[in-house]
């Protein structure tokens, strides 16, 4: 290895990004040049001082929970070949899709009445239903409460090897859904998108949105909308 070669991929190198191949062919050159050593060296210290000065500080929770939706969405992209998602999705989007990724249930269950007695205890008087997905192979886990948009929401989980569903119900919110593609299925009306790797399907009834979302396909989510309002 050259001189000039050994300068380009040092920086590569030290931050331990350098494919095996090239890190041994460095690490022969700077064995037998003094100077690239000398140099690495001294790079290599700079960094070190630099990441040792710097004050570290966490990242709020609601960021970690913005970049990790972001990262869906590149994922989605890279593995795909795709880039199909509107470029500003709405904030309810968003939110739906992060709190569907990230929620842990806190209402283990499997009976409809347990988890709403357990709702109506939790003083959230929202309007969920809980219907079985016996038919698309999902079983019923639990749920969770949560706010969004500065509103209560509703959490229903179900799970088919290993794949998550979750129907979310939220009253009260302000939110444009024309702006969503809008489908025609059942003789009932819904809007559909897909944010990172989940798709969705909404509808409104009242002044209640729903929402089913997960990583099967929009006309499996939407046969389990019509499930879930009996159409």
């Amino acid at each position: 290895m050259k001189c000039e070669k050994a300068e380009e991929i040092t920086t590569t190198s030290i931050d331990g990004e350098l494919e095996p191949g090239l890190e041994e062919q460095l690490t022969d050159h700077l064995e037998s040049c003094p100077l690239c050593e000398q140099e690495y060296e001294q790079e290599q210290h700079f960094k070190w001082m630099v990441r040792d000065r710097l004050n570290r500080v966490p990242a709020p929770v609601h960021l970690k929970s913005q970049i990790k939706a972001a990262m869906l969405l590149v994922t989605f992209s890279l593995f795909t070949g795709q880039y199909n998602q509107p470029h500003n999705p709405p904030a309810l989007v968003v939110e739906l899709v992060k709190h569907h990724a990230n929620c842990a249930i806190e209402i283990t269950s499997n009976q409809p009445e347990e988890i709403k007695g357990r709702f109506k205890q939790r003083g959230v008087n929202l309007t969920v239903d809980t219907p079985p997905l016996d038919a698309f192979d999902y079983e019923l886990l639990g749920a969770h409460l949560c706010q969004m948009l500065h509103k209560d929401a509703a959490y229903l989980v179900y799970e088919n090897n290993e794949k998550e569903v979750s129907i979310c119900c939220i009253e009260h919110v302000d939110i444009e859904l024309d702006a969503l593609d809008r489908i025609e299925f059942g003789n009932a009306q819904y809007y559909t998108i897909t944010y990172g790797d989940r798709n969705l399907v909404l509808w409104q009834d009242g002044e209640t949105i729903y929402s089913i979302i997960g990583e099967t396909t929009q006309d499996d989510l939407l046969a389990m909308a019509a499930e879930t309002r009996g159409i």
